[in-house]
């Protein structure tokens, strides 16, 4: 089943950026399932659900249906110039390449490093990794992958492997507007319908409805609370490219050219054409640090060089379409077309759960003979009650100097103790042996008189 709600189909294709993040989640309900989703970003750098269906599974055909529904709503690749980024879901890469072979399509550089940490391992190669991602320029793009090569050459000819334009940004289009490497949109998405998934499948289609008819009026609503004319997160990076201007010295070359210099390095900056060497400002249509610097020295302001992507009038325009509310199922009116019946139960991966019975109340327990460790006496080595142990005791702990005197008194008792029983054991010693000696003395006198009798 395919859901696109009209109002967030107008929403997107008015005032979004042409990027789509697709993903997959699993249903926790009784009939299992995949529920395919289609979500877009908007101007403050959130999430805009466009679309979602459930199916039986992620495969090449659940993702053809999908997407030519899709495409059918929101207008074909070649017109619109749509960009995917996905997780390489199982059957949506062939799916893509049927349904719209012409699209651009980006990868989610976790997951590619998920893959690529299986054989390759150490917080070296993961940083090397990320920062090939991130690198926007294709000598500091070629320099980063050299480095990688002197370290693990099987890493370097891994990430070889993978064509640049589906991770890294020096690689990616301008045309989306977005510099994005992560699949965080749909995941946001699957996590504020955690709690639909396990509803039966019109039930979680009307929650998820319901939670959407409730987040676009709520999202204005809060945007019209804001000052000033970019959208706050937006401003916030524009704030922070301000402050690393501090390193950058314009120079003008009396056009609409800039060349500005930072830490040892120097770019052109084309105002115009809102181009930089660095392709940050082209990726992202934000200016960078060094075309907010050539901004400042013209004296102009640098919100004026934003995309209109992310001014607040453009959000509200996003959001100011609204989805009505509906009345319940039993106001539906009933049609003479087939009955819709339930889909087939099929039999999900894994390992299958054990269906143990389950007892009545009245029932009797096994009873086992094993002694549990929380039904046997506990003794607490603080106080000596019974009932808990030292760490649960309440009764405040003994000072150590009281132990250490403790132990000092026990070891000089033991001490006395033992120079009594080695004073003792000498006097029995020196009584026994003075007894032995009268006993020689006396008799050897009486063995004198009797031999001086004989």
């Amino acid at each position: 089943m395919y859901v696109c709600l009209a109002a967030c189909r107008t929403g997107f294709l008015e005032e979004c950026r042409p990027i789509i993040s697709l993903d997959a989640c699993h249903l926790r309900g009784f009939l299992k399932g995949q529920l395919l989703a289609a979500v877009g970003i908007d101007g403050n750098e959130g999430m805009y659900p466009i679309a979602f269906a459930v199916c039986e599974g992620e495969t090449k055909d659940s993702w053809s249906w999908f997407l030519e529904l899709l495409l059918a709503d929101i207008g074909s690749v070649r017109e619109r110039g749509w960009t995917f980024i996905s997780e390489q879901q199982k059957g949506l890469l062939p799916a893509l390449a049927t349904v719209a072979p012409e699209a651009h399509t980006r990868f989610c550089v976790r997951h590619l490093y998920a893959n690529f940490k299986k054989e390759h391992k150490g917080k070296l190669l993961k940083d090397l990794m990320w920062a090939v991602a991130r690198e926007t320029t294709r000598f500091g793009f070629e320099a980063k992958m050299e480095m990688m090569r002197n370290v693990d050459v099987n890493a370097y000819g891994h990430l070889m492997g993978i064509d640049c334009a589906h991770w890294s940004r020096h690689a990616f289009s301008t045309w989306p507007k977005c510099d994005m490497l992560l699949n965080n949109l749909c995941e946001s998405f699957n996590s504020k319908i955690i709690d639909a998934r396990d509803k039966s499948i019109l039930t979680m289609c009307e929650m998820i409805r319901r939670y959407l008819m409730k987040r676009i009026p709520r999202n204005r609503d809060t945007m019209l609370k804001k000052s000033g004319p970019i959208c706050p997160r937006i401003q916030d990076k524009l704030e922070v490219n301000k402050e690393a201007t501090r390193d950058c010295t314009s120079t003008w070359s009396g056009g609409s050219k800039f060349e500005v210099h930072c830490k040892g390095k120097q770019f052109v900056v084309e105002l115009d054409k809102h181009t930089c060497a660095c392709y940050r400002w082209d990726l992202t249509d934000i200016p960078c640090k060094h075309a907010v610097s050539a901004i400042a020295y013209k004296k102009e302001k640098a919100e004026n060089y934003v995309h209109h992507y992310y001014k607040v009038e453009t959000y509200l325009r996003t959001y100011s379409h609204l989805i009505q509310p509906t009345n319940g199922e039993e106001f539906w009116p009933k049609e003479a077309s087939d009955k819709i019946l339930p889909p087939k139960m099929l039999v999900q991966p894994g390992r299958p759960k054990e269906n143990k019975r389950k007892k009545t109340a009245d029932e009797a327990r096994r009873i086992s003979h094993k002694l549990k460790k929380s039904s046997a006496a506990q003794k607490c080595t603080n106080c000596g009650q019974l009932g808990h142990n030292k760490r649960g005791c309440k009764v405040p702990a003994k000072s150590n100097d009281a132990s250490e005197g403790q132990t000092e008194q026990r070891q000089g008792t033991t001490s006395t103790i033992g120079r009594q029983n080695h004073v003792s054991t000498q006097t029995s010693v020196a009584r026994s042996n003075g007894v032995g000696r009268s006993r020689k003395a006396a008799g050897a006198g009486v063995g004198k008189g009797r031999a001086g009798k004989g």
